[in-house]
């Protein structure tokens, strides 16, 4: 493990040299050799789980990283993190020539899930409503952010990678002055400074009218700061600006002076209407390391961030799951590739708030899954109840018991629910664990490391299930669907495709065991779709 001086270089190294990527063609899913597999040398668990997974996923032996000397299973501090895990990992990768085509750092069981971050805020206060407490996975795909100690990986829309409403992309862009400001009358807000916040908010919305957010934030606090009036003009440009969400609306007390107005529920109705209108999201689209976002979701060639998509295969200590039923649920998401299954998601409604955070997209997505083989369904209550067709659930209840719900989880499937608890692996944490839906067979499951509010960024949203239907990994379809995913820990295997095409390569000119002498030429052939030119762009061949 790098030290000192030695860790210092090697992190130069990799920021200014393994990040610099041309953009390449589109590659979906991924396979065996995109796989970094990261083991716990010193943990039996470790090993015994990542030596199943690399013998059923056929991951390259050079593609496994070993570590030594962790300190804990439970929880690290960021410096450590990159110490001890994330600096050897990518300097290994490096070293041997891996980082252009790895695109997953997959980690086996035994590594601590939650990470306190504090030391990289400098000193600053943290935000209140942004706990710098961080999971495993979620520092490793904002690698980029972490390498540098820039502490905008503490943020709630960081992963330029999601699949965002093309309603919300019509917002204009805030630029770093911008965002400046906007923390300014935060804060200021927060001081109860009603009226410099008002001041510093209409600057912003004086150059950038067009923007919902901050049109809202204005009218919260010209109501606050005793101007009803304006305050309701200020919201009606809001919602003239596409501001839809009704129910935050209703629930926030900074309006509460608004009321009685008769203006107010005019707008609640308009509110109400607009959120029934059809959404779309952007297109599922494909991962690769090496490409890079901006922050509208389109590929750049440069002036963007790149991510690594990650995941744990297991947790095995606290309220994790045992050493066999990891190994069942690997096992069972690994056959499920490409099988195509027909079943139901379902979306738990209920007045929860851990529900009603997600419900926004709930419909959407269900219209969406309806021109697939899977259909969705919105299902009042905790849990579908006596089904055997669970394809996926997402689900918003503190705790759950699924045994008693009598439903049957399919192999593949991804089942999840928001609280507070669901990552947060511990002895004696209250609430259901998310390694409680992979005990049942889920292929993977998620939930924050630490009380994350009821902040819908911080969790993925319904589209998840829409982005996997359409052929996507497992990984992808999570940080296509999660706009900041630093508090998320996700446990499964992320490279099981239950919709993906799986094309059968043949490769005339050569036979398995033939000794050559002399050029070599390969003519690879793909047979089991239709359509060949639209389904391959590129070969890729690894020596």
């Amino acid at each position: 493990r790098p030290r000192g001086a030695l860790a210092d270089a090697a992190r130069q190294l990799l920021v200014a040299c393994c990040l610099v990527f041309a953009s390449g063609p589109v590659f979906a899913g991924g396979g065996p050799e995109n796989v970094a597999l990261v083991v716990n040398a010193d943990s039996w668990a470790s090993q015994t789980v990542a030596n199943h997974y690399l013998q059923w996923r056929q991951i390259p032996p050079s593609n496994v990283v070993y570590l030594t000397g962790l300190t804990s299973f439970e929880q690290t501090d960021v410096e450590t993190f990159r110490e001890t895990i994330l600096v050897p990992v990518f300097k290994t990768l490096f070293e041997r020539d891996l980082l252009e085509h790895v695109d997953y750092i997959v980690y086996s069981a035994d590594f601590p899930t939650a990470i306190d971050a504090r030391r990289d805020l400098g000193g600053a206060a943290p935000d209140k409503l942004l706990a710098p407490t961080a999971s495993l996975t979620g520092l490793t795909y904002l690698y980029q952010f972490v390498l540098a100690k820039n502490r905008h990986y503490l943020e709630l829309i960081n992963n330029f990678y999601a699949r965002r409403p093309l309603r919300d992309l019509q917002q204009p862009a805030l630029a770093a002055e911008h965002g400046k400001a906007v923390q300014e009358a935060q804060e200021l807000a927060s001081a109860g400074k009603w009226d410099e916040a008002v001041r510093v908010l209409q600057g912003l919305v004086e150059r950038l009218p067009g923007h919902a957010l901050l049109q809202y934030k204005l009218a919260s606090c010209l109501a606050r700061a005793g101007q009803p009036e304006a305050a309701l003009r200020a919201w009606e440009q809001a919602v003239a600006a596409g501001w839809y969400d009704a129910r935050r609306t209703l629930a926030d007390a900074d309006l509460e002076a608004l009321r009685a107005h008769p203006g107010f529920q005019t707008l609640v109705d308009q509110m109400a209407a607009k959120s029934q209108e059809p959404l779309e999201i952007q297109p599922t689209t494909a991962f690769r390391s090496k490409y890079v976002w901006d922050p509208t979701g389109a590929r750049v060639a440069e002036q963007g961030v790149r991510y690594v998509l990650s995941t744990m295969l297991a947790v095995t200590s606290g309220r994790g799951n045992s050493v066999r039923e990891a190994l069942d649920y690997l096992q069972r998401s690994v056959a499920a590739d490409a099988t195509h299954p027909r079943g139901t998601i379902y979306f738990m409604k209920n007045d929860d708030v851990r529900s009603t955070t997600r419900q926004w997209a709930f419909a959407a997505t269900v219209q969406a899954l309806a021109g697939t083989a899977v259909q969705g369904a919105i299902v009042d209550g905790s849990l579908p109840q006596q089904k055997d067709d669970v394809l996926g659930a997402m689900i918003g209840s503190a705790g759950v018991n699924w045994k008693k719900s009598g439903s049957t989880i399919r192999p593949g499937a991804i089942c999840e629910h928001l609280t507070s608890f669901g990552g947060i692996l511990t002895e004696g944490a209250g609430q259901t664990p998310l390694t409680e839906f992979l005990r049942y067979g889920a292929a993977g499951s998620s939930g924050t490391v630490v009380e994350p509010l009821s902040i819908h960024a911080k969790f993925p949203s319904a589209f998840l299930h829409l982005h996997y239907v359409r052929g996507a990994s497992l990984a992808e379809a999570y940080y296509q669907s999660v706009l900041g995913p630093y508090q998320l820990l996700i446990v499964g295997d992320a490279l099981c495709q239950p919709w993906a095409t799986r094309l059968a390569l043949e490769l005339p000119g050569v036979e398995p065991g033939q000794s050559i002498t002399g050029q070599l030429v390969l003519e690879p052939r793909v047979t089991g779709v239709s359509d060949i030119s639209a389904a391959v762009d590129h070969f890729q061949v690894f020596l």
